[in-house]
């Protein structure tokens, strides 16, 4: 008979954050040696490394041609998975990507994974399956989390140091920096994406107690003065339009920005809508209801449609001209009175220096939407570049009735009317295109050359003010 005998208190609980630490850090490092040494991580598969290999060259038709090969050869694998996904999602094949994500994330229930399914569901439209997906990564323990962190930090540092020319341990120790940031950051990010898909699909009620659940509303907050911490200004301006629409001077830098640099026009509706809707004064309304009309859509498209024409925008970026072509076309397959995509095919052929095709696409914009400022803007560049002046400025007259602040509109008008000899008119126009943005100095100068230059610095002696 063996006799054991109880350890103290104290040590019982010290043995077991020891037991419990290592058998964290021995399934952390199997999973990362796993990882790593899985066909779709490190492997010398011609098809894996043949998919890399375009993908550094931009030429993502070719790269995914190469992973459907790779995750058909190594279905177990997770990595590769992700990485067909990856690369399906930047060319617009969201279904085909969903499906790659949603592999990864069932053979490696990671929190990334998890919470790319999320991600990419909501740029598709598929809200529900974004609600779970983001809820599902949010539930996750901060113990399981670090876990995952630290093999994929492993596999990363294995893969490193493996890497023939590459300065292996620099490699590691960034992808280790990498992880980190993400662990501490991740859960903050998914549940502001969750917050914005509840936002867009009308639960108002959800998203406002998801914001106190996570410490974003305190009562009396002020969202668009400071902000809870750690949370992005477009979360702070969304959370102003709910709370307090009527005094949100965040809002409309928020909602360009949705705009202009996410492609987010249904989103950037919703806050708009919120404070021309509570607004408490009538100038700040009036511009809320200028940015509607001129800024978005005549209505809203599908969430779908929006994520293919920031998928066109991209690839027109990188040169794919074709595909971004394909891209543009499929955001107007699915809603063609979504006067976007065509703005965008026209300024694709404007790179490929095709005015005539990129004329007739920004026709094709206004015609859909005629309030659409800045595609009456493209198309008065194009109709000037090639000497249609009367229907250059028949379009800038148009950008100038529906945005009376477009200076570029304006300077365009002038240099038109002094071509066809229309020099006071000309003037008038040229000196509101300086006033409205003085750094347009060819302007200044032409105003300098017929009417001397102000030593006050103002566009014309006659005061452009």
């Amino acid at each position: 008979m063996v006799a054991t005998m109880a350890p103290t208190s104290g040590g019982s609980r010290s043995t077991r954050r020891g037991e419990a630490l290592s058998r964290f850090m021995w399934t952390a490092t199997v999973a990362g040696l796993l990882a790593a040494c899985s066909p779709g991580a490190t492997g010398p598969d011609p098809s894996l490394m043949a998919g890399r290999e375009a993908l550094r060259r931009h030429a993502l038709r070719e790269a995914v041609a190469h992973y459907r090969i790779a995750a058909t050869r190594f279905p177990s694998s997770a990595p590769v998975q992700l990485e067909h996904g990856r690369v399906a999602a930047q060319l617009g094949e969201y279904d085909e990507a969903l499906k790659a994500y949603q592999a990864a994330a069932t053979l490696a229930p990671t929190f990334e994974n998890i919470r790319s399914v999320g991600v990419l569901a909501a740029g598709m439209g598929e809200a529900e399956l974004a609600r779970r997906s983001f809820e599902r990564s949010l539930s996750m323990s901060p113990l399981r989390r670090a876990r995952d962190v630290f093999g994929a930090g492993v596999a990363d540092t294995i893969e490193c140091l493996g890497s023939p020319g590459a300065d292996g341990w620099a490699c590691a120790l960034s992808s280790f920096a990498l992880h980190g940031r993400a662990y501490r950051a991740g859960p903050r990010q998914a549940a502001q994406e969750l917050f914005e898909v509840l936002v867009e699909t009308g639960d108002r009620p959800a998203a406002l107690a998801l914001a106190k659940e996570w410490g974003w509303a305190p009562p009396g907050a002020n969202h668009c003065g400071t902000a809870a911490p750690g949370i992005s200004p477009r979360t702070a301006a969304l959370l102003a339009a709910l709370v307090h629409p009527g005094h949100a001077p965040c809002v409309e830098p928020a909602a360009l920005s949705l705009i202009d640099e996410y492609g987010r026009g249904r989103l950037a509706r919703i806050l708009l809508g919120e404070t021309i809707r509570r607004a408490s004064d009538g100038p700040t309304r009036e511009r809320m209801e200028l940015l509607v009309r001129i800024r978005l859509p005549a209505r809203d498209a599908p969430r779908r449609a929006e994520s293919l024409n920031v998928t066109g925008r991209q690839l027109k970026g990188l040169r794919n001209y074709d595909d971004a072509i394909g891209a543009f076309q499929k955001a107007i397959v699915l809603d063609p009175g979504f006067s976007w995509p065509y703005r965008g095919i026209g300024l694709v052929y404007w790179d490929l220096k095709d005015e005539g095709r990129a004329l007739e696409w920004f026709q094709k914009a206004v015609t859909v939407n005629p309030n659409h400022w800045r595609a009456y803007s493209s198309f008065g560049a194009i109709a000037f570049r090639l000497e249609r002046y009367e229907q250059a400025l028949e379009a800038f007259r148009r950008a100038v009735a529906l945005n009376p602040d477009d200076a570029y509109a304006h300077a365009s008008i002038g240099r038109l009317l002094l071509r066809s000899g229309r020099e006071s008119e000309a003037i008038r126009e040229l000196q509101t295109a300086v006033r409205l943005d003085p750094s347009f100095h060819q302007e200044r100068a032409l105003l300098n050359a017929r009417l001397g230059a102000d030593p006050r610095g103002s566009p014309t002696p006659f005061g452009a003010r």
